[in-house]
């Protein structure tokens, strides 16, 4: 049996922004995540330059075990890419992720319960 790797097991969004989850618990002291927003030209062809980038403020609060981050991202928006510099993220054990980033794609805004 092999260890899992370091990773982002999952991103929800929720109504203040999003809830990360992780397969290893993250060094709490070290968090740290910046989040930007963009969108791309809708054309016949397969990729494009981003558009209507924008970097968003973003606070955290990571669970008490480590393994869930929910992020309060100011201004969300509907039909953009969000992604997640997650460079500086390390576990507990001082491992960076297995990667670099992350995205997700909001195309419905979450509703309040």
């Amino acid at each position: 049996t092999g260890k899992v790797p370091f990773a982002i097991r999952s991103i929800q969004v929720r109504p203040e922004g999003f809830r990360l989850q992780f397969t290893q618990p993250v060094d709490r002291d070290r968090f740290s995540i910046s989040v930007k927003s963009f969108t791309y030209q809708y054309s016949s062809r397969y990729g494009g330059s981003e558009q209507d980038a924008r970097n968003h403020k973003c606070s955290h609060a990571v669970s008490e075990d480590g393994l869930a981050a929910t992020l309060a991202v100011e201004n969300l928006r509907r039909h953009h890419v969000f992604e997640f510099a997650t460079d500086r993220i390390r576990s507990r054990t001082g491992k960076p992720l297995g990667h670099n980033g992350a995205w997700y794609t909001l195309n419905e805004m979450p509703k309040v319960q």
